[in-house]
């Protein structure tokens, strides 16, 4: 009886070896995700002395601009958009705001992914600035790598009489740029 009960435990065990024994597959999905880049920097330039007789394509800066976003927009908004005119260099005397503004005109121009764009070129005087002027939507990444794309900012003012502006003011207005992925 023994080695009946032996001789049944070594068939089953090769039976099970028997069955054990073939091929089986599995997959292993693979995916990966791009982390959006959205990056803007703007610095400044020195300040600017303004001149009576207007001027045109004056500096005040550098912005950069790096995304690896397809589809995106940059907007800007001025810190004087609730003056009479928005774009408005507001005078502040000891740094206390008074009611005195200059409009001028904001260009924003420079290569998005080697092509020479204009992002913006707003209105100077008349109603001012308008919400159309203020937001750009792009199609198109910036240049690819690490470096990122360079505009020049330039205001632009209209001629006028000295006599209209206080000389001990100081003229400023702080323009912000956002961009957001569309």
């Amino acid at each position: 009886m023994k080695k009946f009960v032996l001789v049944g435990m070594f068939v089953l065990a090769a039976v099970g070896f028997a069955f054990a024994s073939g091929t089986d597959t599995s997959n292993l999905a693979v995916s990966a995700n791009i982390t959006p880049i959205l990056d803007v920097n703007a610095t400044a330039g020195a300040a600017i002395t303004l001149s009576t007789a207007g001027a045109a394509g004056v500096s005040v800066g550098t912005v950069t601009v790096l995304t690896n976003n397809k589809n995106w927009k940059i907007e800007i908004a001025t810190a004087n958009d609730l003056a009479p005119i928005p774009g408005s260099l507001r005078g502040y005397k000891n740094e206390i705001a008074s009611s005195f503004y200059i409009p001028y005109k904001f260009k924003l121009v420079g290569d998005l992914y080697g092509v020479s764009t204009t992002l913006f070129d707003t209105t100077l005087g008349g109603s001012g600035w308008t919400s159309a002027e203020m937001t750009k939507t792009l199609s198109s990444r910036t240049t690819p790598g690490s470096t990122p794309d360079s505009f020049a900012a330039t205001i632009s003012y209209a001629a006028e009489d000295g006599l209209n502006w206080f000389a001990d003011h100081v003229y400023q207005d702080t323009i912000t740029l956002t961009v957001t992925a569309l």
